[in-house]
């Protein structure tokens, strides 16, 4: 706020660099590498240089020489506190141009690809293909321009499916958001997720099974894109396979629920798994009051199978292993 309205205030921080402002480029490089100094010993942290530069980058020539120092600043300070360790650093690209997104998507000082706007699988599969690093789908913007929150729990149904969808394009950090909303009903507390260990969304349910699901993958390292549902159930149709493993995920539209899908078979080809193995199949209700719902074998023949579902209601997810890699 102590910007004030006139954006030129925001905008002199990006082109700091590029008119020479030494006193402003200073500050905000020394910022960024406090922020490093506070956090480099913590697992699991991912840094984003900026979030919604969209909005704001002004002349982008000169926001590009600032991007460069201050990440470079950034990383630099992190390899001298952590040798050893990589650091998980990025920059959110939603609402930029595709030319402004590739350009810092191919920067070698950022590791990950983060985007802060509708969020397609198409797009998380073919930015890791192309440029082979790790997508993260920042905040929880679905396909159809929706945007999930924990603050609404009317609103379970579609955050599970967006969960795992985008767990299914291999993106390993979505974002739920949490905003005050006292508005949803005055009676409640403004930070629900301060007062009530349980929470008051069921969706949290709903995380268990997804949690204990991915947890159980043996192989996730060489999961990728392989394989097809040639035949089957759901309006969305999501595998991930290896050699020995694979995952399925079948769901309703984006936007739907209480879609109701009959028993029938699903038809795989194209599967990478190796045959004359003995898989376990595991058919899996996402939804709390199901979990795991039966477990059986398969076997596989010129990389195709079938696994006969049972009827099920909006989602189910199929997980199928070597004995192998038990």
């Amino acid at each position: 706020d102590h910007l004030g309205e006139d954006l030129s205030n925001r905008l002199a921080i990006y082109h700091s660099v590029a008119d020479g402002n030494s006193g402003l480029m200073d500050a905000q490089k020394a910022w960024f590498q406090k922020l490093v100094e506070m956090t480099a010993d913590l697992d699991n942290v991912y840094y984003d240089l900026v979030h919604e530069l969209a909005e704001h980058r002004g002349d982008w020539g000169k926001t590009q020489a600032w991007i460069d120092t201050m990440a470079t600043g950034a990383r630099d300070r992190y390899q001298t506190l952590q040798p050893d360790r990589q650091m998980i650093f990025g920059m959110d690209t939603g609402g930029l141009t595709e030319s402004q997104r590739d350009w810092i998507f191919t920067r070698p000082y950022f590791d990950l690809l983060i985007f802060g706007k509708k969020h397609l699988v198409e797009h998380a599969k073919n930015w890791r293909t192309s440029y082979k690093k790790p997508y993260i789908p920042q905040e929880s913007w679905d396909d159809d321009g929706v945007k999930y929150s924990y603050m609404h729990p009317e609103q379970r149904v579609h955050t599970r499916k967006y969960m795992w969808k985008f767990m299914m394009a291999k993106c390993q950090q979505l974002d739920l958001y949490m905003k005050k909303r006292p508005s949803i009903d005055e009676s409640l507390p403004q930070y629900p997720h301060n007062y009530d260990p349980r929470g008051r969304n069921p969706f949290e349910d709903d995380a268990g099974v997804l949690r204990e699901f991915w947890n159980s993958i043996v192989d996730y390292a060489d999961l990728w894109f392989d394989g097809e549902i040639a035949t089957g159930p759901g309006a969305h149709q999501y595998m991930l396979s290896s050699n020995h493993e694979a995952v399925l995920y079948l769901s309703s539209a984006t936007g739907e629920e209480n879609i109701e899908f009959d028993s029938q078979k699903i038809r795989l080809v194209n599967l990478p798994l190796v045959p004359d193995e003995d898989y376990t199949v595991d058919i899996v209700d996402p939804k709390s009051t199901g979990g795991l719902i039966e477990s059986r074998t398969m076997s596989i023949s010129g990389g195709q199978a079938e696994i006969a579902l049972p009827a099920f209601v909006d989602d189910i997810a199929v997980h199928i292993y070597s004995k192998k890699l038990r």
